[in-house]
C-alpha cells in the first residue's frame, strides 16, 4: 500500500501538473493515487476523495484531449471513468443515475438529457438521503420527469437499506401499479446496471396484486410497498426508510372541488402519514393543481 509520505509526494506532483496544465502528468499522478481506491478500502474518506479527483480529471481530459489519446488508453480511461461512477453509486445519487444508464443509447437515457432541469432536484434528494433535511416537497409542471426521478431515488435508497421498508403512495391504484412496473423494470431489466451496484439487494419477492417488492430476502414489511390513498393499509405496511407520496391530486378536475381536496388530505393524514416511523424522511412530489393541494400543507 502507499505510505503517507508517498501520498504527499504524488499529491504535490498532481497539484503541480494541474497548475502547469500538463494533463498527461496529471493523469499519471492520479493513476498512482488510484491505488488507494483498490488497496485502501478501510480508508473510506480518502478513497472517496481520490475517486472524485480521478473522475473529474478523466472527464476533463477525455473531453479536451480525446484526439491525442491512443485508442487503447481511451478504452482504459473510459472503463476507469465508468468504475468511478460505479463506486460512487453507493453514496452519491447522481452517480447512481449516470451509472444505471451507462450502457443505454444516449437517446434512450432518462437523466442525462434532463440533467440541467433536474439537477436541483437531485441535489435536494441527496440532502434528504444524507439527513440534512427531513422533509422535501418537489412541485413541478407535468411531464418534466419528477416522478421518474422520485422512483430512481426510492430504488437507490431502498437498495441501500433493503432490510427496511419504503411506502410509496399516490392518488389511485392505477398510478401505484405504474410505479410498481417501473421499479421492477429498473431492478430486472438488463438495460439498467442495477445488478452490478447492489449485488446483495437483488430481487427476492414480488406481489403484483398487493403492491410489494422485496430485495435481499422476503420480509413482513416489503422493501417497497405501493399503496394508493384509497386503499386500506393498516397493519400491512411501514415506512421505516422513506415515505414517498406522489400526486395525491389527480388533476385540475379534482383540484377544483374543495371537498375532494379535503378528502385527499384527510386520507393522507389519517392513514398514509401514520405509517411513517419516527424521524423517517418524507418526500412529496407532484404537480400542484391547487393552493390547497396536500403537498403545500
Amino acid at each position: 500500500t502507499l505510505s503517507l509520505a508517498e501520498i504527499k509526494i504524488v499529491t504535490k506532483a498532481y497539484n503541480d501538473a494541474v497548475k502547469a496544465y500538463n494533463w498527461q502528468k496529471e493523469l499519471e499522478c492520479l493513476a498512482s493515487l488510484k491505488l488507494l481506491y483498490s488497496r485502501e478500502g478501510d480508508r473510506e474518506k480518502d478513497t472517496r476523495r481520490i475517486v472524485a479527483k480521478w473522475k473529474e480529471s478523466l472527464e476533463k481530459n477525455i473531453k479536451l484531449h480525446r484526439s491525442k489519446i491512443t485508442p487503447v488508453k481511451l478504452r482504459i480511461y473510459s472503463e476507469d471513468l465508468k468504475n468511478c461512477y460505479k463506486y460512487e453509486s453507493e453514496y452519491l445519487f447522481e452517480s447512481f443515475l449516470f451509472y444505471m444508464e451507462w450502457d443505454r443509447p444516449n437517446k434512450e437515457r432518462f437523466y442525462h438529457p434532463r440533467q440541467k432541469q433536474l439537477k436541483p432536484c437531485v441535489d435536494a434528494l441527496q440532502d434528504l438521503a444524507d439527513g440534512k433535511i427531513k422533509i422535501l416537497g418537489i412541485s413541478m409542471p407535468a411531464r418534466i420527469g419528477k416522478s421518474t426521478i422520485g422512483l430512481f431515488f426510492c430504488l437507490w435508497l431502498g437498495a441501500k437499506n433493503h432490510k427496511e421498508s419504503i411506502l410509496l403512495s399516490g392518488h389511485s391504484t392505477a398510478l401505484t401499479k405504474t410505479f410498481y412496473g417501473e421499479l421492477l423494470s429498473m431492478i430486472t431489466d438488463e438495460k439498467y446496471n442495477y445488478r452490478y451496484i447492489f449485488p446483495d439487494a437483488q430481487l427476492a419477492d414480488t406481489d403484483a396484486l398487493g403492491g410489494g417488492i422485496d430485495l435481499g430476502e422476503p420480509k413482513r414489511y416489503k422493501t417497497f410497498a405501493l399503496k394508493s390513498i384509497d386503499q386500506k393499509i393498516s397493519g400491512q405496511v411501514e415506512a421505516s426508510t422513506l415515505l414517498y407520496v406522489d400526486d395525491l391530486i389527480s388533476g385540475t378536475e379534482e383540484a377544483s372541488k374543495p371537498e375532494r381536496l379535503d378528502n385527499a388530505l384527510s386520507r393522507y393524514l389519517g392513514d398514509i402519514e401514520q405509517r411513517r416511523t419516527d424521524n423517517v424522511p418524507l418526500l412529496m412530489i407532484g404537480t400542484r393543481w391547487s393552493l390547497n393541494d396536500p403537498i403545500g400543507v
